[in-house]
């Protein structure tokens, strides 16, 4: 699963408030807890969070591959209940299962906005060098010194997905059309330079349409 939520509420919203309706994550050799509310969970362990804040932004990223789970609806409800229990600039789920298949889940009921909005998303395996993926990812994107960027390198090996690598930013509307047909060249490209186990790049114009870029990569069983 690869999932990135861009709240509104940067200035009021604390981590609290955001494990108690995302829930907590739970790694493998951790102790359960029956008080607690954990995220979606596999039979081994939980998803990953990651919560990325700044003066005027605050990003959470939800991802891992949970073993002997396949339930499209239940991860939908609870990406809903994120979505609705926030106010959501941006949000998109993509939830993939052993065989391939899977479901997209996309926030529709976003804080107003005059502005065209850019979310992305990449999960890379084989553990690339952080200044590779700096300079043939990160730094080959349109506009990319205007987009917040956060590299999450798994350092301790507690996912299998060994990198995640989360970009978000705000543009005028009369930048739109340059951004878009740049970032589907430079997205495709970038498919093609790393192994993607997931990737997606969510543009919304104002509020009133979206476009999604998504990897065309099929999920690889693992042992």
């Amino acid at each position: 699963m690869n999932c990135n939520f861009r709240l509104a509420d940067y200035q009021v919203v604390s981590d609290k408030d955001i494990y108690k309706v995302f829930g907590k994550q739970l790694l493998w050799g951790e102790e359960f807890n029956g008080e607690e509310y954990y995220l979606p969970m596999g039979s081994e362990e939980s998803l990953h969070i990651n919560i990325f804040r700044g003066n005027e932004y605050l990003d959470v990223s939800v991802f891992g591959d949970l073993r002997a789970y396949e339930d499209f609806d239940e991860i939908g409800e609870w990406f809903n209940k994120c979505c609705n229990s926030f106010n959501i600039e941006q949000a998109y789920c993509q939830v993939t299962d052993s065989g391939g298949f899977g479901k997209n889940f996309e926030c529709q009921n976003l804080v107003s906005s005059e502005l065209f909005t850019v979310n992305i998303s990449f999960r890379l395996d084989c553990s690339p060098e952080y200044q590779y993926i700096k300079g043939e990812l990160v730094q080959k994107c349109p506009f990319s010194e205007k987009m917040k960027v956060h590299i999450w390198e798994n350092l301790d090996d507690s996912c299998m997905a060994s990198t995640v690598v989360i970009m978000f930013g705000d543009f005028d509307l009369d930048e739109g059309i340059e951004f878009d047909m740049k970032v589907k060249k430079w997205f495709n490209s970038s498919l093609e330079k790393f192994h993607v186990r997931q990737a997606f790049c969510q543009i919304n114009y104002a509020n009133d349409s979206s476009k999604i870029y998504k990897d065309k990569v099929t999920f690889q069983n693992f042992e």
